[in-house]
């Protein structure tokens, strides 16, 4: 008998520090209280992570970088298959990386390459630059894969990447 209520008294505190985050995550939300989303640290990525778009509309990516040590420049290479995507632009409005090289273009990449100049430095999650692509007519599960680097003072920073799954669809 004291073995079942032991058991029972530790359900019930787990199930109160369950309500209690509960409450304090609903809270924050109410307040509107900025809560972070954001990905991982040394990490170069786009947003959104998944999508779906109708053929023969356009879809704009986020190249975003999170750091999480001082960088001062960026190259991200985003690979499409042209059976599926055709490049439109790259836009850099909003960017916190001033210094713009040429964006270069394939009929399979897009790569955009940005830079600050020291003593200025990026250390927060920020926006590389936005790429725009147009669908074209094809129904089909596909993904815009991000590959690229961060460096600091001509130092490698190496991040771990994350792409884009788009579903093409009517």
């Amino acid at each position: 008998m004291i073995y079942t209520e032991r058991v029972l008294q530790r359900s019930k505190q787990n199930w109160q520090r369950i309500a209690l985050f509960i409450t304090l995550g609903m809270s924050v939300a109410a307040l509107g209280l900025p809560v972070s989303a954001s990905a991982a640290t040394k990490q170069l990525y786009l947003t959104p992570g998944s999508t779906i778009v109708s053929p023969n509309s356009t879809i704009t990516v986020d190249v975003r970088a999170n750091p999480g040590t001082p960088i001062d420049a960026v190259e991200a290479t985003i690979a499409y298959n042209p059976s599926f995507f055709k490049y439109l632009s790259t836009d850099t409005t909003g960017s916190v990386f001033p210094v713009e090289l040429p964006t270069t273009t394939t009929s399979t990449s897009v790569t955009v390459t940005r830079g600050i100049f020291l003593p200025d430095t990026v250390k927060s999650d920020s926006l590389v630059a936005r790429v725009t692509f147009k669908v074209l007519a094809r129904t089909t599960v596909t993904t815009l894969k991000l590959t690229g680097n961060m460096t600091y003072q001509g130092a490698y920073v190496t991040p771990t990447t994350a792409s884009t799954t788009v579903r093409i669809q009517n």
